[in-house]
């Protein structure tokens, strides 16, 4: 009968410290440790079940008591974890709906805050859910911090899309002469204040920080120096002559390509003079510049060309012909008519490219046509020693080898000297390579013993 009634005030107090984690309407309160509630029960069922004898009614209550003390820890510990739950909750809370919050504030021309704007709110709640979902102390703490960093992201996000509206729709704003209302004027953010302040709102560390920067846009009617150009040839003619101004004190870096800069001026003017509306003088100029900036300057054009003569053309310069005819072994390879008419032909076109793009491909047609023809020399020049030739002879792994390089290897130094050094590997013919027995050579070139 004793061990009976133990149990029963182990299950009430089981039953106590699930009731503590309800509220009053009985929903739950916080979650219960019913896993270590459970082993509380056995153990202490087993070890009252066990006590027998003239003391067990006095080991049966230590056993009673011992599992009350170790279901009160239970407790306790579930509370104070809850506890630690809701204070990170508050917290957050706190930090992004207090009234002082910059999330706490209305988004201009709209009736929401910021923190009712669906991505933010989205955030917020995803992570108080994710507080509530975790299972220890060091969950928590990490679900708070990435509460925390996914509202910065999306409120960052969402100014990122607010100032991306801006620049894309302007703002209306009243223009006055005198103290005097004399109109309205669509104002547009430019594309360099535009990428000045996304960056900044990219690289904020906080939502009040991400906000201000959109907002000091608004607040300072955009503060740009157009704002006073009212009408759109106006805003045309302050373009045109601004391309004009920013690029004609580099004209002396053109002067081999002076029609071509002179065609760009040109080219940018009506670029900017063919726009529409106040929007679109402001991308014209931005596409104006890239007009100018791709005309291919004079140093530029040097540089490909010494480019092209320090990666090819001085091993081309600097090397003989490996030949048993001394009139062509007196030659460089830049000599030979089929390699050196390529090269003529490169310099030319390399000083005749007028834009960086078409300076860029002429450069890689130069590169790949010099070694084209720099292998295709060389090519026949191995052939030419291949198997019996004037007493000698060339191996064919020896001719493979250099074959292979010549024919994969795009460095005209690598061609070259594979083909030297098939030339200088050759045997006298009257002993093959490999066995050194005498060998004679047959009508076709061909070696036999």
């Amino acid at each position: 009968m004793a061990k009976i009634v133990a149990i029963e005030k182990v299950n009430e107090m089981v039953e106590a410290v699930r009731t503590a984690a309800k509220n009053e309407d009985g929903t739950e309160k916080y979650k219960v440790s019913e896993e270590k509630i459970a082993e509380v029960v056995e153990n202490a069922i087993n070890a009252i079940n066990t006590c027998e004898g003239v003391n067990a009614n006095k080991d049966i209550n230590a056993e009673v008591n011992k599992a009350m003390t170790a279901l009160n820890k239970i407790k306790e510990d579930d509370e104070a974890f809850y506890n630690l739950q809701k204070d990170s909750v508050t917290k957050l809370l706190d930090i992004y709906t207090c009234e002082e919050s910059s999330l706490n504030k209305l988004v201009p021309g709209s009736e929401l805050k910021y923190i009712e704007t669906p991505d933010i709110q989205s955030a917020l709640q995803e992570g108080i859910s994710n507080i509530w979902k975790a299972t220890t102390a060091e969950e928590v703490d990490k679900a708070e911090k990435d509460a925390e960093a996914s509202v910065i992201n999306a409120t960052k996000a969402y100014v990122e899309y607010l100032l991306g509206v801006v620049y894309e729709n302007g703002v209306e704003t009243t223009v006055y002469e005198n103290n005097v209302e004399v109109g309205k004027v669509q104002l547009y953010l430019p594309k360099t204040k535009y990428d000045f302040f996304l960056g900044q709102i990219r690289n904020a560390e906080s939502c009040k920080d991400a906000i201000s920067e959109y907002e000091y846009v608004l607040n300072r009617n955009l503060a740009l120096e157009e704002q006073s150009l009212k009408t759109l040839e106006e805003l045309k003619a302050y373009y045109e002559e601004k391309i004009t101004d920013d690029y004609v004190s580099t004209a002396y870096t053109y002067t081999n390509n002076k029609a071509e800069f002179d065609k760009a001026i040109a080219d940018s003017k009506e670029v900017i003079n063919a726009a529409t509306d106040l929007k679109a003088v402001e991308k014209a100029y931005e596409e104006a510049k890239a007009i100018m900036e791709n005309v291919a300057t004079d140093s530029e054009i040097n540089s490909a060309y010494n480019e092209l003569n320090t990666k090819y053309y001085t091993a081309l310069r600097n090397t003989n012909v490996e030949s048993e005819d001394v009139e062509l072994s007196s030659k460089k390879y830049i000599n030979v008519k089929e390699i050196y008419n390529e090269i003529r032909v490169n310099k030319g076109n390399i000083q005749a490219s007028k834009t960086k793009t078409e300076l860029k491909n002429t450069l890689e047609e130069a590169e790949r046509v010099t070694v084209k023809a720099t292998r295709a020399y060389v090519k026949e020049l191995l052939n030419s020693i291949r198997g019996f030739n004037n007493d000698k002879y060339l191996a064919e792994t020896d001719y493979g080898t250099a074959l292979n390089l010549i024919e994969t290897k795009n460095d005209v130094q690598v061609i070259i000297n594979a083909y030297h050094d098939a030339y200088n590997a050759r045997n006298d013919v009257s002993t093959t390579p490999d066995a050194g027995t005498e060998v004679t050579p047959g009508e076709d070139g061909t070696v036999t013993e």
